[in-house]
């Protein structure tokens, strides 16, 4: 008679057992030999399907069902000896220390997520409440336009004279329609600016000791704290001459433009 230790591998794991009290009796004596008790079920689904791979075998060859549930039966050899060995398999000491493992794993990567929260993703969510609340409304008498996902103001700021030059502001307030949009309605260096002289060009950086362009560009100064629906920046103009006007546009989302008017104030 062949007996078998260890951990069996059923070929077909998925097939419900057929239901025999011999096979169910055989693996509670094998299972009373097995200390560690989580490991259980696993061990009764694993004998259980091995029975079962054993006797389709067995009927493959031409036995009839009942003979070929003891044949199998009896090819399992001794329930004491095999939950012996069971038992060493699943001792309770790498048991018990497999199930801390886990859960000290679980443990940390929890832990982490706690902490990178707290520390990246907390932070911002203030920020943006704290500058939510403090943010403030356009003066009435901005020019807006409707965007998509956002309505955006626009009024002349402060002109001086700096290096030669003539330094413009424009003022700009962005209001989403929905925090979960945020990101979607163009930026600010994706806009258009021009005045009566034509275009002005964007102004970047490329390298510290990079030469200025001598006028006719713009670069955003300051970017006021983001809320989570509402958020300033300020255009910084750099002119040859005070301003009249300036118009924002953005060819690519639909026909509209704002204009900036400092008239004679300038």
């Amino acid at each position: 008679m062949k007996k078998n230790f260890g951990i069996f591998k059923g070929k077909n794991k998925t097939s419900a057992p057929r239901e025999n009290q011999a096979w169910r009796n055989w693996c509670e004596a094998v299972l009373a030999q097995v200390r560690f008790q989580p490991d259980h079920p696993a061990i009764r689904q694993e004998l259980m399907a091995h029975l079962e791979d054993s006797c389709a075998d067995l009927e493959r060859l031409g036995y009839d069902r009942d003979l070929a549930e003891q044949r199998a039966l009896g090819a399992m050899g001794s329930a004491s000896l095999v939950g012996s060995a069971m038992d060493r398999a699943h001792h309770p000491l790498w048991g018990w220390l497999w199930q801390a493992t886990r859960i000290l794993v679980l443990a940390l990567a929890a832990a982490a997520v706690v902490t990178a929260f707290v520390v990246e993703v907390m932070p911002e969510m203030v920020r943006q409440t704290v500058s939510e609340l403090q943010w403030e409304a356009p003066p009435e008498a901005a020019e807006r336009v409707e965007l998509k996902h956002a309505t955006v103001y626009a009024a002349p700021g402060e002109v001086w004279k700096e290096d030669g030059h003539v330094k413009a502001e424009i003022l700009l307030w962005v209001r989403q329609r929905d925090p979960l949009a945020a990101g979607s309605w163009p930026p600010t260096s994706w806009f258009t600016y021009r005045d009566s002289q034509g275009e002005l060009s964007a102004y970047r950086r490329q390298a510290e000791d990079d030469a200025m362009p001598e006028s006719r560009y713009w670069e955003c100064k300051w970017a006021g704290p983001g809320g989570w629906t509402r958020f300033r920046e300020t255009l910084e103009l750099t002119l040859d001459a005070p301003p009249e006007w300036v118009e924002i546009s953005y060819p690519a989302d639909g026909e509209w433009t704002l204009r900036v008017d400092w008239g004679s104030e300038a």
